[in-house]
């Protein structure tokens, strides 16, 4: 693969040259700070730029025009990462050398035009596709308190720390919902396009120039403030206790969340990765064997470290008369690890898991861009470092990042009676 990034004024282009895929795949990551009571118009628009615009004014007219393209997949997403809000805005294409020359600069344009072009009029979005997107955005904010995992895992972060970012409901808030029109999102949309950093990526076998001169042609942005990095500020300020809530559905949600006791976690990123697949990211991890396998206590059981939230956590599906049994499992499966260790077979085999992730990994263009992107901006490893680095942990390296992990959370969605 051959990289090239490309300053702008007002965007960092990134090139990223292969024949490794038949598509072309492309990414706008729109970011700023994360702000609370953002999140839920930001929500809103992406799914009102998507819908239509001035030149393709129904979603008919949309997907037509994407038929023409070839079947070209075109979305849009909100994620955050640490204290930051990303809107990442995506098209893939068939390469142009499988059809025709002009697809190219047509797929450019009309993945520029839904986001440059909105169907707005009067300084405000088409009200009927306005309230189709807003009645649709209420069903999936009204449907996080339906599913229990998704619910108990909310409830759990509020319990950590309901001020933390990483604690935010991602789908939005009601209430701001309900105060939003369709002239206040317009007025949102043209800050995004004003206030947001911007980087564009671009992945597959393509000719540099020309890919960059149909980028300039079609796209701009009125921000021009660069970045080198994106700032991550962790709090680890987190009192110990125990939550026990009580719900109407028929399983029972636990999460554990552990404190790392050690803030500087850089050098020691690639023994907690490998450690919680052997202790309980894994189908042959310690969790899974003894809580679920060999004694059936728990309908499923994970863990999983956010490095840029500082937290790692475990969580299990249950019934709540085993909820004291499976906590002591938990306990004694991470005493056991810090203080008799792990086998040589268990790190083997973890290590080979996780070469695997990296390289699936690079069979996906999204995952490629998301590779890079990190690497740039959150200080994460190249693929060909992160290959080297997690090779390079032993069985005292796990040992001594697992009694960094303190228990200062429990909370548990309670099942109903039936």
């Amino acid at each position: 693969m051959e990289y090239r990034k490309i300053e702008e004024v007002s965007y960092n282009l990134h090139l990223i040259k292969t024949n490794k895929f038949k598509t072309l795949f492309f990414k706008v990551i729109l970011s700023e700070k994360l702000i609370k009571d953002d999140i839920t118009i930001r929500n809103l628009l992406l799914d009102n730029l998507l819908s239509s615009s001035l030149d393709y004014p129904t979603m008919r007219d949309v997907s037509i025009k994407r038929q023409d393209l070839y079947g070209a997949s075109i979305s849009m997403v909100s994620r955050r990462i640490g204290n930051h809000a990303f809107i990442e805005y995506t098209m893939s294409i068939l390469n142009p050398r499988f059809t025709e020359e002009s697809m190219l600069k047509d797929s450019i344009e009309f993945y520029s035009n839904l986001l440059y072009k909105p169907n707005v009029k009067n300084g405000s979005f088409d009200e009927e596709l306005f309230e189709m997107s807003k009645e649709n955005l209420r069903k999936e904010i009204l449907m996080t308190n339906e599913r229990p995992d998704v619910y108990g895992f909310t409830r759990f972060k509020e319990c950590i720390d309901k001020n933390a970012e990483f604690s935010y409901h991602q789908s939005g808030y009601l209430q701001d919902l309900d105060s939003i029109t369709s002239s206040s999102l317009y007025e949102y949309y043209n800050h995004v396009l004003d206030n947001d950093i911007c980087d564009i990526y671009v992945i597959g076998d393509f000719d540099f120039n020309e890919v960059e001169l149909l980028i300039k042609d079609n796209f701009r942005f009125k921000n021009t403030k660069r970045t080198d990095s994106y700032e991550i500020v962790l709090s680890n300020d987190r009192n110990k206790k125990e939550v026990i809530e009580d719900s109407s559905f028929n399983q029972s949600k636990l999460f554990i969340g552990f404190k790392l006791t050690d803030f500087n976690l850089d050098d020691k990123k690639y023994a907690l990765i490998l450690f919680n697949i052997i202790f309980g990211n894994s189908p042959e991890s310690r969790l899974f064997k003894e809580v679920r396998e060999e004694k059936s206590l728990a309908y499923s059981i994970t863990s999983a470290y956010r490095r840029l939230d500082n937290f790692y956590y475990v969580s299990a599906g249950i019934s709540y008369n085993n909820y004291e049994k499976v906590l002591s499992i938990i306990k004694k499966c991470l005493a056991d690890i810090q203080n008799n260790g792990i086998t040589d077979e268990e790190l083997d085999k973890a290590k080979v898991l996780y070469l695997s992730i990296l390289n699936d990994a690079m069979e996906s263009p999204s995952s490629i861009v998301d590779l890079y992107f990190t690497e740039l901006y959150f200080g994460n490893d190249s693929f060909e470092k992160q290959l080297k680095m997690s090779q390079s942990i032993t069985k005292e390296d796990i040992i001594r990042v697992a009694n960094l992990l303190k228990i200062d959370t429990i909370y548990l969605l309670k099942e109903g009676v039936r």
